[in-house]
Protein backbone atom coordinates (compact mmCIF):
# COMPACT_ATOMS: atom_id res chain seq x y z
CA UNK A 1 0.00 0.00 0.00
CA UNK A 2 1.37 3.81 -1.15
CA UNK A 3 1.80 5.51 1.60
CA UNK A 4 2.73 8.54 -0.28
CA UNK A 5 0.62 11.66 0.11
CA UNK A 6 -0.57 14.01 -2.20
CA UNK A 7 0.16 17.97 -0.89
CA UNK A 8 -1.64 20.33 -2.46
CA UNK A 9 0.28 23.36 -3.25
CA UNK A 10 -1.07 26.78 -1.53
CA UNK A 11 -1.51 29.98 -4.06
CA UNK A 12 -0.21 33.09 -3.16
CA UNK A 13 -2.98 35.89 -2.93
CA UNK A 14 -3.15 38.24 -5.74
CA UNK A 15 -2.33 41.62 -3.01
CA UNK A 16 0.09 40.22 -1.51
CA UNK A 17 2.15 39.56 -5.10
CA UNK A 18 1.69 42.99 -5.41
CA UNK A 19 3.26 43.84 -2.51
CA UNK A 20 6.04 42.39 -2.44
CA UNK A 21 6.53 43.35 -6.55
CA UNK A 22 6.07 46.88 -4.84
CA UNK A 23 9.24 46.36 -2.13
CA UNK A 24 11.16 44.93 -4.56
CA UNK A 25 10.88 47.94 -6.86
CA UNK A 26 11.43 50.20 -3.80
CA UNK A 27 14.70 47.75 -2.98
CA UNK A 28 16.03 48.18 -6.24
CA UNK A 29 15.47 52.14 -6.57
CA UNK A 30 17.74 52.32 -2.88
CA UNK A 31 20.35 50.47 -4.06
CA UNK A 32 20.17 52.36 -7.42
CA UNK A 33 20.92 55.22 -5.97
CA UNK A 34 23.56 53.83 -3.28
CA UNK A 35 25.27 52.68 -6.62
CA UNK A 36 25.26 55.82 -8.23
CA UNK A 37 26.13 57.87 -5.25
CA UNK A 38 29.08 56.31 -4.76
CA UNK A 39 30.31 56.18 -8.15
CA UNK A 40 29.72 53.15 -11.12
CA UNK A 41 32.46 50.45 -10.76
CA UNK A 42 33.81 51.79 -7.62
CA UNK A 43 31.86 50.87 -4.83
CA UNK A 44 33.22 50.54 -1.67
CA UNK A 45 31.12 49.61 1.69
CA UNK A 46 31.60 53.08 2.93
CA UNK A 47 29.21 54.27 5.47
CA UNK A 48 26.50 55.64 3.15
CA UNK A 49 26.78 51.72 1.68
CA UNK A 50 26.25 50.85 5.50
CA UNK A 51 23.16 53.46 6.22
CA UNK A 52 20.96 52.00 3.03
CA UNK A 53 21.70 48.20 3.90
CA UNK A 54 20.38 49.29 7.04
CA UNK A 55 17.68 51.13 5.36
CA UNK A 56 16.69 47.76 3.43
CA UNK A 57 16.45 45.99 6.77
CA UNK A 58 14.33 48.38 8.70
CA UNK A 59 11.66 48.51 5.48
CA UNK A 60 10.90 44.57 6.08
CA UNK A 61 7.55 43.89 7.04
CA UNK A 62 6.29 47.87 6.21
CA UNK A 63 3.63 48.90 4.50
CA UNK A 64 4.16 49.86 1.02
CA UNK A 65 2.27 53.13 1.33
CA UNK A 66 4.95 53.74 4.18
CA UNK A 67 7.75 53.07 2.01
CA UNK A 68 6.65 55.21 -0.52
CA UNK A 69 5.99 58.27 1.93
CA UNK A 70 9.56 57.67 2.56
CA UNK A 71 11.10 57.94 -0.56
CA UNK A 72 8.81 60.84 -1.66
CA UNK A 73 10.26 62.49 1.18
CA UNK A 74 13.51 61.90 0.00
CA UNK A 75 13.02 62.95 -2.86
CA UNK A 76 11.84 66.45 -1.60
CA UNK A 77 14.89 66.58 0.69
CA UNK A 78 17.20 66.06 -2.60
CA UNK A 79 15.18 68.74 -4.83
CA UNK A 80 15.62 71.03 -1.42
CA UNK A 81 19.14 70.39 -1.54
CA UNK A 82 19.65 71.13 -5.43
CA UNK A 83 18.09 74.31 -4.90
CA UNK A 84 19.92 75.62 -2.74
CA UNK A 85 23.18 74.73 -4.96
CA UNK A 86 21.09 76.54 -8.10
CA UNK A 87 20.48 79.49 -6.20
CA UNK A 88 23.96 79.63 -4.73
CA UNK A 89 25.16 79.36 -8.49
CA UNK A 90 22.50 81.95 -9.64
CA UNK A 91 24.40 85.44 -10.62
CA UNK A 92 27.59 83.85 -11.28
CA UNK A 93 29.80 84.38 -13.61
CA UNK A 94 30.57 80.21 -14.38
CA UNK A 95 26.92 80.02 -14.34
CA UNK A 96 24.56 79.72 -17.76
CA UNK A 97 21.61 80.81 -16.29
CA UNK A 98 19.06 79.95 -19.06
CA UNK A 99 20.16 76.41 -18.36
CA UNK A 100 18.46 76.61 -14.79
CA UNK A 101 15.15 76.82 -16.28
CA UNK A 102 15.33 73.01 -16.62
CA UNK A 103 11.79 71.81 -15.66
CA UNK A 104 10.58 74.82 -15.30
CA UNK A 105 7.41 76.73 -17.39
CA UNK A 106 6.46 80.03 -17.76
CA UNK A 107 2.95 80.43 -18.89
CA UNK A 108 1.50 84.70 -19.94
CA UNK A 109 1.32 86.94 -22.51
CA UNK A 110 3.21 88.49 -25.12
CA UNK A 111 5.53 90.01 -22.49
CA UNK A 112 6.43 86.25 -21.77
CA UNK A 113 6.64 85.26 -24.77
CA UNK A 114 10.04 87.30 -25.90
CA UNK A 115 11.43 85.13 -23.47
CA UNK A 116 11.99 82.72 -26.53
CA UNK A 117 11.56 85.42 -29.40
CA UNK A 118 14.84 87.26 -27.89
CA UNK A 119 16.46 83.66 -27.74
CA UNK A 120 16.89 83.51 -24.31
CA UNK A 121 14.56 79.99 -23.53
CA UNK A 122 13.23 77.50 -25.92
CA UNK A 123 9.56 77.40 -26.74
CA UNK A 124 9.37 74.52 -24.26
CA UNK A 125 9.95 76.42 -21.20
CA UNK A 126 7.30 79.36 -22.66
CA UNK A 127 3.76 78.81 -23.18
CA UNK A 128 2.79 82.53 -24.48
CA UNK A 129 1.38 84.45 -27.14
CA UNK A 130 0.65 87.46 -28.47
CA UNK A 131 -3.29 88.70 -26.41
CA UNK A 132 -3.05 86.09 -24.45
CA UNK A 133 -5.25 86.59 -20.83
CA UNK A 134 -7.49 84.74 -18.54
CA UNK A 135 -10.71 83.91 -20.30
CA UNK A 136 -9.18 81.88 -22.88
CA UNK A 137 -6.41 80.64 -20.15
CA UNK A 138 -7.79 76.94 -20.38
CA UNK A 139 -6.92 76.43 -23.82
CA UNK A 140 -3.66 75.65 -23.19
CA UNK A 141 -3.83 74.05 -19.89
CA UNK A 142 -3.21 69.85 -21.73
CA UNK A 143 -0.32 71.77 -23.47
CA UNK A 144 1.64 72.42 -19.99
CA UNK A 145 0.25 69.69 -17.58
CA UNK A 146 1.97 67.31 -19.97
CA UNK A 147 5.02 68.60 -19.53
CA UNK A 148 4.88 67.82 -16.10
CA UNK A 149 6.91 70.91 -15.03
CA UNK A 150 8.48 71.30 -11.13
CA UNK A 151 7.93 74.78 -10.93
CA UNK A 152 5.21 76.50 -12.77
CA UNK A 153 4.91 80.33 -13.28
CA UNK A 154 1.94 82.69 -14.04
CA UNK A 155 2.40 85.93 -15.65
CA UNK A 156 -1.22 87.16 -16.58
CA UNK A 157 -2.84 90.39 -16.53
CA UNK A 158 -1.60 92.94 -18.99
CA UNK A 159 -4.07 92.00 -21.13
CA UNK A 160 -6.83 91.15 -18.32
CA UNK A 161 -7.21 95.11 -17.99
CA UNK A 162 -7.64 96.08 -21.18
CA UNK A 163 -11.54 95.58 -21.23
CA UNK A 164 -11.75 91.79 -20.66
CA UNK A 165 -13.28 92.00 -17.30
CA UNK A 166 -16.06 94.03 -15.41
CA UNK A 167 -13.78 94.02 -12.16
CA UNK A 168 -10.79 93.23 -10.07
CA UNK A 169 -12.96 90.78 -8.79
CA UNK A 170 -13.88 89.20 -11.64
CA UNK A 171 -10.60 88.81 -13.10
CA UNK A 172 -9.75 87.44 -9.58
CA UNK A 173 -12.38 84.89 -9.89
CA UNK A 174 -11.03 83.53 -13.14
CA UNK A 175 -7.56 83.14 -12.44
CA UNK A 176 -8.44 81.07 -9.35
CA UNK A 177 -10.28 79.14 -11.23
CA UNK A 178 -7.77 78.26 -13.65
CA UNK A 179 -5.04 78.05 -10.96
CA UNK A 180 -7.16 75.58 -9.25
CA UNK A 181 -7.55 73.34 -12.20
CA UNK A 182 -3.38 73.24 -12.62
CA UNK A 183 -3.27 72.63 -8.94
CA UNK A 184 -5.64 69.81 -9.27
CA UNK A 185 -3.65 68.43 -12.85
CA UNK A 186 -0.16 68.58 -11.24
CA UNK A 187 -0.35 67.96 -7.17
CA UNK A 188 3.43 67.75 -7.28
CA UNK A 189 4.13 71.01 -8.64
CA UNK A 190 5.14 74.49 -7.05
CA UNK A 191 3.11 77.17 -8.40
CA UNK A 192 4.07 81.05 -9.02
CA UNK A 193 2.03 83.91 -9.72
CA UNK A 194 3.98 86.86 -11.28
CA UNK A 195 3.33 90.39 -10.14
CA UNK A 196 1.20 92.72 -13.25
CA UNK A 197 4.15 94.87 -14.33
CA UNK A 198 3.46 98.33 -14.40
CA UNK A 199 3.12 100.36 -17.09
CA UNK A 200 4.34 103.28 -18.67
CA UNK A 201 2.29 106.44 -18.70
CA UNK A 202 2.46 106.37 -22.64
CA UNK A 203 0.66 103.19 -22.33
CA UNK A 204 -2.45 104.43 -20.29
CA UNK A 205 -2.78 107.76 -22.53
CA UNK A 206 -3.42 105.33 -25.83
CA UNK A 207 -5.48 102.95 -23.70
CA UNK A 208 -7.37 104.60 -20.41
CA UNK A 209 -8.04 100.87 -19.29
CA UNK A 210 -4.44 100.35 -18.39
CA UNK A 211 -4.93 102.68 -15.57
CA UNK A 212 -6.49 99.88 -13.83
CA UNK A 213 -3.15 97.92 -13.80
CA UNK A 214 -2.23 98.83 -9.85
CA UNK A 215 -5.72 97.53 -8.77
CA UNK A 216 -5.64 94.42 -10.68
CA UNK A 217 -1.97 94.05 -9.81
CA UNK A 218 -3.09 94.49 -5.97
CA UNK A 219 -6.04 92.09 -6.16
CA UNK A 220 -3.23 89.35 -7.48
CA UNK A 221 -1.48 90.02 -4.77
CA UNK A 222 -3.73 89.10 -2.19
CA UNK A 223 -5.14 86.28 -3.54
CA UNK A 224 -1.89 84.15 -3.62
CA UNK A 225 -1.87 85.37 0.51
CA UNK A 226 -5.24 83.86 0.85
CA UNK A 227 -4.87 80.91 -1.99
CA UNK A 228 -1.41 79.69 -0.74
CA UNK A 229 0.00 80.63 -4.18
CA UNK A 230 3.79 81.52 -4.00
CA UNK A 231 4.25 85.35 -5.26
CA UNK A 232 6.60 86.53 -7.40
CA UNK A 233 7.36 90.97 -7.32
CA UNK A 234 8.53 92.08 -10.45
CA UNK A 235 7.81 95.67 -10.12
CA UNK A 236 11.18 96.93 -9.94
CA UNK A 237 10.97 96.17 -13.93
CA UNK A 238 9.19 99.29 -14.37
CA UNK A 239 12.64 101.24 -12.83
CA UNK A 240 14.20 100.53 -15.87
CA UNK A 241 12.82 103.20 -18.43
CA UNK A 242 15.42 102.36 -21.47
CA UNK A 243 14.27 98.73 -21.32
CA UNK A 244 10.44 99.23 -22.37
CA UNK A 245 9.29 99.25 -25.95
CA UNK A 246 7.86 103.26 -26.88
CA UNK A 247 4.39 101.64 -26.70
CA UNK A 248 5.13 101.43 -22.85
CA UNK A 249 4.29 98.34 -22.07
CA UNK A 250 6.18 95.18 -23.85
CA UNK A 251 10.71 95.17 -23.52
CA UNK A 252 13.57 95.86 -24.58
CA UNK A 253 15.84 92.34 -25.01
CA UNK A 254 17.87 93.88 -22.12
CA UNK A 255 15.42 93.48 -20.01
CA UNK A 256 14.90 89.51 -20.39
CA UNK A 257 18.09 88.75 -18.14
CA UNK A 258 16.80 91.07 -15.48
CA UNK A 259 13.77 89.68 -15.01
CA UNK A 260 14.60 85.93 -15.48
CA UNK A 261 17.24 86.21 -12.37
CA UNK A 262 14.23 87.45 -10.36
CA UNK A 263 11.96 84.56 -11.17
CA UNK A 264 14.51 81.92 -10.54
CA UNK A 265 15.77 83.53 -7.63
CA UNK A 266 11.97 83.54 -6.23
CA UNK A 267 11.66 79.51 -7.14
CA UNK A 268 15.36 78.46 -5.78
CA UNK A 269 14.55 80.36 -2.58
CA UNK A 270 10.93 78.94 -1.74
CA UNK A 271 12.52 74.85 -3.01
CA UNK A 272 15.50 75.24 -0.60
CA UNK A 273 13.48 76.85 2.26
CA UNK A 274 14.56 80.18 2.35
CA UNK A 275 11.35 82.20 1.21
CA UNK A 276 8.91 82.53 4.42
CA UNK A 277 6.30 81.79 1.71
CA UNK A 278 5.00 78.49 0.69
CA UNK A 279 2.89 77.31 -1.81
CA UNK A 280 0.37 75.63 -0.57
Amino acid sequence: MSNKINKKKKSIPGSTVAAIGAIAAICFCVLFVIFRATGAGAYTESEDARNGAQYLSNIEGKDVKVIADRIGQSAKAQKTDAAAGKLEALGTDETDMWSLFDGIVIVGDSRTQSFSEYGYLPESVVVAKLGANLKYADEVIDEVAAKQPSSLIFTYGINDVDGNWHSAEDFIERYKEILGIYRSKLPNTDIYVCSIIPVKDAAVEEDPNYAAVSEYAAAVRQMCEDEGYVFIDCDSLFDYDEYFEDDGIHFKSPMYPIWGEILLRKVFENESGQSAEANG
